[in-house]
């Protein structure tokens, strides 16, 4: 049997789509003919992606504000698909972070994700036809590394998270999943490595592939985590690391 993947006519919401993964995962959901609801803080990227893909939805919000992103969410409708892709670091040691900044990294990681799939949740139980939510972890949720210490321990949470949703929502036929790459190609990701010297090399060379993962590889996991071809995948945290934690 060939696996078939299609999100057309499906009513999708991305947060953190302004640029990056989010952004490209909009971008390949508005190729298959979903209807995408962008979510982001930053109206000038946003207003890009919506000259590039002109039938994206644009919802500027700041997911730090609690209300108005619930206020937001709210205005959208049902939604059959929620990838709560959003996601802040920084790159500092544990001794550095500063209360400002681990609240930042808390509320945006970990704290929006429960506010947004609080709402859309909901909505899919009254709808009665199930859903799915993926959440867009990390490596760092699983093997601790430098200047990240903050950083990972949201992404341990939100693993955490997606456990307890999928236990909590599987009974309304909603699944929830969590995946977890390694470094890739983002703003992130360069942030990192500029204040990690040598950051790269050493994923390289720990890890078995000998590489850094590819955008389209992790996309093409949130896609099929999606799809029915997954339907008895629920409550998982799927390593995309090419053997890393393996090592």
């Amino acid at each position: 049997m060939s696996l078939s993947i299609s999100f057309e006519g499906k009513r999708i919401l991305v947060t953190g789509a302004a640029r990056g993964l989010g952004r490209e995962i909009v971008e390949e959901l508005a190729k298959q003919g979903a209807i995408v609801f962008a979510l982001g803080r930053n109206a000038e990227y946003l207003a890009k992606l919506k000259a590039d893909f002109p039938t994206v939805n644009i919802v500027c919000v700041d997911l730090a504000n609690w209300q108005a992103t619930r206020d937001a969410v709210e205005g959208l409708g049902e939604i059959d698909y929620l990838i709560n892709n959003a996601g802040i670091v920084h790159v500092e040691p544990i001794l550095n972070c500063s209360k400002e900044h681990f609240d930042e990294q808390f509320n945006v990681n970990v704290k929006a994700a429960v506010n947004v799939s609080q709402v859309v949740a909901k909505k899919m139980i009254e709808k009665g036809n199930g859903g799915c939510i993926i959440n867009v972890s990390s490596l760092g949720a699983k093997v601790a590394a430098q200047m990240l210490g903050v950083y990972d321990c949201t992404k341990a949470s939100l693993d955490m998270l997606t456990k307890s949703m999928a236990l909590e929502l599987g009974q309304y036929n909603i699944r929830v999943n969590s995946v977890n790459p390694t470094v890739f190609a983002s703003n992130m990701t360069k942030t990192f490595l500029e204040n990690n010297p040598g950051g790269g090399e050493q994923y390289n060379d720990r890890t078995p592939l000998k590489r850094l993962a590819q955008s389209s590889e992790i996309i093409n996991s949130i896609l099929f985590l999606m799809s029915d071809n997954a339907a008895m995948i629920n409550g998982t945290t799927l390593l995309i690391d090419g053997g890393y934690a393996a090592n």
